[in-house]
């Protein structure tokens, strides 16, 4: 299970601890993923390594409860750089980060299964 790596002197040990305690079944379904305090951009918590990527840091807003019911319902294979919806069976595949060009973002296709 991932856990807090880090904290800052502004959160209290009580502050982290009810923080992971939220976002423990996303921890345990995301074993690779961990919760950590961050100062940049803003001080505050992020998932770190979500698919065990190093690059990628999910930041939580001050307000964070939203997300971390959507983060509490997801599987993020690592395999795939994918989200797995374990909520409503919904698997969603990062095709790219970068702008695509037209002819690619208009094709479409049907899986079946």
């Amino acid at each position: 299970m991932g856990v807090v790596k880090k904290t800052t002197k502004a959160k209290t040990p009580s502050v982290v601890h009810k923080l992971e305690e939220r976002v423990r079944p996303f921890l345990q379904t995301n074993p690779k993923s961990t919760l950590e305090a961050v100062t940049y951009p803003i001080e505050g918590f992020a998932i770190t390594e979500p698919w065990g990527d190093r690059s990628v840091e999910i930041f939580l807003p001050a307000q964070p409860d939203q997300l971390i019911a959507a983060l509490n319902n997801v599987f993020l294979p690592e395999r795939f750089t994918a989200i797995w919806h374990t909520d409503s069976k919904l698997f969603e595949i990062i095709f790219t980060v970068y702008e695509v060009q037209k002819g690619i973002a208009d094709r479409s296709f049907s899986i079946e299964h």
